[in-house]
């Protein structure tokens, strides 16, 4: 029994001392492997943590590019925006000025136009409106005085009442165009017949044309109808009659003539007076002068008037004359509405 136990407990010793070499040598084999995946494993992760943080570091790079790229791009737009603005302001700005100036320039125009007119005003009446009456007023003081008889004041009486009706003629001309200056006459056109009106014209001028014994014929078709401003029109017959009548000689003859052409009526005053030289001519329609009616030696203010009315009414107006032969005024004026709108003309455009 002795001997069994022995003999087991010596082959379990065997045993176990063949095993421990194998075991040995299988850990040896085994230990460099693992160390060699080791080592690749953490290369490996070290190369892929630095590719890792490489990109990383890219990524972050390119998102503030980005970003700046996206604050310039706001500060451009918001420039833009900033600099539309301002020019539209600008240009409100602008225009707002531009309309004041305009304002100012008007005014200012104004202003001078009155002033002018202020001056012609007061021209006018210290010598051609004063003088005629201070005369008149002589004559009657003359009389009370028993210095001038009765038959003498008959004999004068024509005289002054010719001087008396150039006077009220120049006033006429005088409220006409200082209205005309300082506040623009209303231009309301309608079609009418100009042989009506050169019959109401040469109706108010009797009296004149009694005085000097003329002959004032109308001639003019009630064919011919105009479209235009009637009361303008009938103030530049009358002006132009009058100063036919004024340069004509006693017994004399006045004319007064019509005609069509091209949608114009031409309207023509004839006188067989004593003209008008060469070298007045070119400033007959210019700016009023300061002209006494007894003189007879320009026709003031009427010319002017006739002149600016007859632009109003987008019409045209000139003369022929010879010293010593008389003289021809026309005027040209549409017919129609179309012409109206169609045939606008410069203010100073003068038909010679």
């Amino acid at each position: 029994m002795c001997v069994n136990i022995k003999l087991y407990q010596k082959g379990l010793l065997i045993l176990v001392l063949s095993i421990i070499p194998f075991c040995f040598a299988s850990g040896e084999n085994k230990t460099p492997g693992s160390l060699s995946n080791t080592r690749e494993v953490i290369l490996y992760q070290a190369k892929h943590a630095g590719e890792d943080k490489r990109l990383k570091i890219e990524k972050e790079k390119d998102q503030t590019i980005i970003r700046d790229q996206r604050a310039s791009l706001s500060v451009g737009i918001f420039s833009m925006i900033i600099i539309c603005v301002g020019l539209v302001i600008m240009e409100q700005l602008y225009r707002q000025v531009k309309a004041k100036n305009k304002v100012i320039q008007e005014q200012n125009r104004r202003l001078e136009n009155s002033n002018n007119v202020k001056d012609t005003i007061l021209s006018i009446i210290s010598h051609d409106l004063r003088n005629p009456i201070s005369q008149v007023i002589g004559l009657l003081d003359l009389w009370e005085e028993g210095d001038i008889t009765t038959g003498e004041i008959e004999v004068l009486l024509p005289a002054f009442k010719v001087s008396s009706l150039s006077t009220l003629e120049l006033l006429d001309n005088l409220l006409i165009w200082s209205k005309n200056q300082l506040y623009d006459f209303n231009y309301y056109p309608v079609l009418f017949k100009v042989s009506r009106a050169a019959d109401t014209v040469i109706s108010n001028l009797r009296p004149a044309i009694a005085q000097k014994n003329l002959s004032v014929i109308n001639k003019i078709s009630p064919s011919i109808s105009v479209y235009a401003d009637e009361e303008m029109i009938t103030i530049v017959l009358r002006n132009l009659v009058s100063n036919a009548i004024k340069f004509t000689p006693e017994k004399g003859c006045i004319t007064l003539s019509g005609s069509m052409k091209d949608g114009f009526a031409t309207i023509v005053v004839m006188d067989n007076g004593i003209g008008i030289k060469a070298e007045d001519q070119a400033h007959l329609f210019n700016a009023p002068a300061t002209l006494s009616p007894f003189k007879e030696k320009s026709p003031g203010l009427g010319l002017k008037i006739c002149k600016d009315f007859i632009a109003l009414n987008y019409g045209r107006i000139g003369l022929e004359s010879r010293e010593n032969e008389g003289s021809k005024f026309y005027i040209s004026i549409p017919m129609d509405r179309n012409l109206v709108t169609q045939h606008m003309r410069q203010p100073e455009e003068i038909l010679i």
